[in-house]
């Protein structure tokens, strides 16, 4: 019996060893390019839409248990995609669509007092 001399190679799992990009993970300074990538994610799994729908349209379509339930798969995939203090900001909500405006809120506002102070 003769093993083989060549060397094994050992991976090691780490939060980042699956991403594909610095964009997945939501920060203080990926914002835009972080909601392309989100969208991209919710789109390979056909949940883009739970984003891009009216809050009172999200609401009404919530008594379809069909689509309660792919809601909670579009808001687990916007949860993979955050970091800690973003994964407590959106605690709260009920629906994909209201994660994802609060998401949006804050940064756009976030934006407005960066580029203010810029000029």
């Amino acid at each position: 019996m003769f093993l083989s001399s060549a060397p094994k190679l050992l991976q090691v799992m780490s939060p980042t060893a699956l991403s594909s990009s610095n964009n997945d993970i939501l920060n203080d300074h990926n914002y835009f390019l972080w909601e392309f990538s989100a969208r991209m994610a919710l789109a390979r799994k056909g949940l883009a839409g739970h984003v891009e729908i009216t809050p009172e349209k999200a609401v009404a379509l919530s008594a379809n248990e069909m689509w309660k339930t792919a809601d909670s798969k579009a808001m687990g995939v916007i949860a993979k995609m955050l970091s800690s203090p973003y994964q407590a900001m959106i605690r709260n909500a009920k629906l994909a669509v209201e994660a994802w405006i609060i998401l949006q809120q804050f940064h756009v506002k976030c934006d407005i007092v960066y580029a203010d102070l810029a000029y």
